[in-house]
C-alpha cells in the first residue's frame, strides 16, 4: 500500500471511530464508562470527538477546558488546583492537541493554563 492510501484509510477509521460520539456521563469521584474519573465535572467542559485514555484524572475545581479532536492518552493527571505549591487555575486544552501517556498537566500561577502544543508521554508541565 501507498503512503497516500495508508493516510486515506487512517483518515476513515478515525471518521467511524467517532461517528457516534457522545459526551460523557461524568459524576464526581466515579470511573466513566470508558475507566477515567472526574473531579468537579460541572468545570470540565469536553469538546467533540474528545478521546481520553483509561485511568486519567481530571481535576476540574477551578475548571478545564478539553476542545474537539484532543486526544489524551492513559494514566495522565489533569490538576486545576496543586496544593503542593499553593496554585490553581483554568486548564485549557487546545483543537487537536495530543498528550501522551503518563503526562501532568498542573495550573500556571495567576493565569489560565492553555497547552496549544503536543505534550510528549511522561511530561510534567506547569
Amino acid at each position: 500500500m501507498g503512503t497516500k492510501t495508508t493516510k486515506r484509510k487512517n483518515k476513515r477509521i478515525e471518521k467511524m471511530r467517532f461517528d457516534r460520539w457522545k459526551p460523557p456521563k461524568m459524576v464526581h469521584g466515579i470511573f466513566t464508562r470508558w475507566k477515567w474519573i472526574p473531579y468537579y465535572p460541572q468545570n470540565i467542559q469536553i469538546g467533540k470527538n474528545v478521546d481520553i485514555g483509561v485511568f486519567c484524572f481530571l481535576q476540574g475545581k477551578n475548571g478545564i477546558i478539553i476542545e474537539e479532536d484532543v486526544q489524551i492518552g492513559s494514566h495522565c493527571s489533569i490538576y486545576s488546583e496543586d496544593t503542593e505549591r499553593g496554585i490553581s487555575g483554568k486548564i485549557i486544552i487546545k483543537k487537536g492537541i495530543k498528550i501522551g501517556a503518563h503526562s501532568v498537566i498542573l495550573p500556571k500561577k495567576n493565569e489560565d493554563h492553555v497547552i496549544d502544543k503536543n505534550i510528549k508521554a511522561g511530561s510534567v508541565v506547569y
